[in-house]
């Protein structure tokens, strides 16, 4: 700042004045100012600058990957909300390990953000405990239930699951598969998983297994296809974690003669751009991916503006997309 003002002809203050409040200075100071900045390359260290105040404009946000189009879309969305008011997202991945969350959240933390947001509810007992002594608003989000640790936006795990066995009993289906990706290591996943056993069990006459995938993609159906028929021979129903590990199963059953959902009936979840393209046309679990950033960054940015603003509670839900495969 120092040499800005040398090479400008004007006090460091001035030059201070200038990046912070423009409006304070001359418009010959500001323009002198910004003409020396850009000839010396200077940026403005906007943490250091807030350091004295305590803050820094950096928002937080914890999603377990960003492989994952539903995570991506909602920091896409937060960040079109929040850049133009000057705030700037940290981000961090920690690939559905709870230490490594741990980890990330201290690092964050010591960065003294304006508001944390994290993806889920579950975590470990030592993120609970940062997350609860943080000095700022903390966003849980892409779940939901009512003991948050501050406000959290999402939508029910266990109505997921709870739907989508529903769909299939209603169809007709008696022998159900709930196929899922990483059920040991994704909480939402496994409780999809659980709710689904759950609601069969309501139903004496259906019987329901949960088999684990290897992968998340198209080519995990496939084989998982492959081994609902050998292993499971009388399943006229499954349930899949993805629509791509899904239209990866459509492919394999269509490979085996395999008709559906004549024989077999088939659903996914995230109702991705491909679901609706697919032979047939996938049916599938929307969650709120479009809404999810932008809840998120209205509640964000009314608890920037006003201290005192409430923590909230809000579930976006779900919504069944019925289409051909079932």
């Amino acid at each position: 700042m120092a040499e800005v003002a040398q090479a400008a002809g004007v006090s460091p203050a001035s030059v201070s004045r200038a990046l912070k409040d423009p409006e304070s200075v001359s418009p010959d100071i500001l323009a002198r100012v910004h003409a020396a900045a850009d000839r010396l390359g200077y940026s403005r260290n906007r943490i250091a600058s807030s350091m004295a105040g305590a803050r820094t404009p950096i928002i937080a946000i914890i999603v377990p990957t960003l492989t994952n189009a539903f995570f991506s879309r909602t920091i896409q969305s937060i960040s079109g909300k929040i850049a133009p008011l000057g705030h700037q997202l940290m981000i961090g991945v920690h690939e559905y390990d709870q230490a490594q969350e741990e980890s990330l959240i201290q690092s964050f933390l010591d960065w003294n953000p304006m508001a944390l947001i994290v993806t889920g509810l579950h975590h470990s007992r030592g993120s609970t405990a940062l997350l609860a002594r943080a000095p700022c608003p903390v966003i849980e989000m892409w779940d939901y239930d009512k003991r948050p640790i501050d406000s959290v936006i999402g939508c029910s795990m266990d109505v997921a699951g709870r739907m989508v066995a529903r769909h299939l009993i209603q169809k007709g289906r008696r022998n159900l598969i709930f196929a899922g990706h990483m059920l040991d290591r994704d909480p939402r996943a496994a409780a999809r998983a659980a709710a689904f056993l759950g609601e069969v069990e309501r139903y004496p006459e259906v019987t329901a297994e949960v088999l684990s995938l290897e992968g998340r993609n198209a080519d995990a159906g496939y084989k998982m296809s492959e081994v609902i028929r050998r292993d499971h021979p009388d399943a006229d129903g499954v349930a899949f974690s993805g629509d791509l590990i899904a239209i990866g199963a459509l492919a394999g059953f269509s490979a085996m003669g395999v008709r559906v959902p004549e024989d077999i009936a088939v659903i996914g979840y995230g109702d991705l751009d491909p679901s609706g393209f697919s032979q047939p046309p996938l049916t599938t679990l929307r969650p709120p991916h479009h809404e999810m950033g932008a809840e998120v960054a209205r509640h964000l940015l009314a608890r920037l503006e006003n201290p005192d603003h409430p923590s909230e509670m809000i579930d976006l839900g779900f919504r069944l997309i019925e289409r051909a495969t079932t």
